[in-house]
């Protein structure tokens, strides 16, 4: 499979956004944050009639060219049901992305007792096993999605307020989304990061008494830090290794990567150099989502 769709010829500039995951994880809210942006929103579609709706959408000359598929596990669709559909809508020239909605187990457990709905696996199976089934059969889309979201700590808005930045700064023809992430090893190390580079080894400012209270967003920070020659060649060299390294994974089809870099708090180090790396990869147009975790 083609993971991500055909760029090769958007001309009837359609964009899919497949959103499915774990029962509980917010597709009912990531659904409507797709309807204010003003997507066609399509619930429980079966996967052998998504081709047959790309077909409708481009016979509608534009009327419908952004549309969100919903699929819930009680749609009994398997993994590769998805997948033959999505291989033709890459047939078609039709450009897609899936998101995968994710959360602890603890927080769905919490969340069915809360609203006292039932699992859709859990007619002879108690809640935890029930999620741990579903998390089971929906492993390979989540191996194949653009995007992971985890909401365990989003709140509603929270989440409304990331997919319309996300999907107001994708660009349409862009076949490599590269998500940023700073972070503090004291922390924890990001779950699903693809490569973590780790900035402990530069000059802290979290030890100079004006700069403790600074984030890595503040130009005394990148002062003080590319002020030392140890960044600025490491700054070259990490731009060089990124220039060298994604054009590969361009050609190994991916169509997403995730690179964490971390100092100790995630104030600082890493903060900055998620900045220059994100200038750096925009302007050679690449799509970039960038996010602070320490700090936002």
């Amino acid at each position: 499979m083609e993971n991500g769709g055909s760029v090769k010829n958007s001309s009837d500039n359609i964009q899919f956004v497949i959103v499915t995951g774990l029962s509980g994880a917010g597709r009912t809210s990531i659904s409507h944050a797709f309807e204010d942006l003003n997507f066609f929103v399509v619930d429980n579609m079966p996967p052998e009639l998504i081709p047959k709706f790309g077909e409708i959408c481009i016979k509608s000359q534009k009327k419908i060219n952004r549309v969100l598929l919903v699929l819930d596990i009680r749609g009994g669709f398997t993994p590769d049901e998805l997948f033959g559909a999505l291989n033709e809508l890459t047939k078609m020239n039709i450009f897609y992305r899936i998101i995968f909605l994710d959360a602890s187990d603890q927080v769905l457990v919490k969340r069915f007792s809360e609203t006292r709905r039932k699992h859709p696996l859990g007619d002879k199976l108690i809640l935890k096993d029930a999620i741990e089934m579903e998390r089971s059969l929906l492993a390979p889309i989540r191996e194949k999605a653009t995007f992971i979201i985890n909401t365990s700590k989003l709140t509603v808005s929270r989440l409304k307020e990331m997919v319309a930045k996300t999907f107001a700064d994708i660009k349409q023809n862009s076949n490599l989304i590269v998500n940023l992430v700073s972070f503090g090893y004291k922390h924890g190390i990001p779950d699903d990061a693809d490569i973590i580079l780790d900035l402990r080894f530069l000059p802290n400012p979290f030890y100079e008494p004006d700069l403790k209270q600074l984030t890595g967003l503040d130009k005394k920070i990148s002062d003080y830090i590319l002020g030392h020659q140890i960044a600025v060649t490491f700054k070259e060299k990490l731009f060089d290794f990124i220039d060298f390294l994604l054009p590969e994974y361009v050609r190994e089809g991916k169509s997403k990567i995730e690179i964490a870099l971390g100092c100790t708090g995630g104030q600082h180090r890493s903060v900055l150099f998620c900045e220059l790396l994100n200038a750096h990869l925009a302007a050679k147009n690449y799509t970039v989502i960038i996010k602070h975790r320490e700090i936002n």
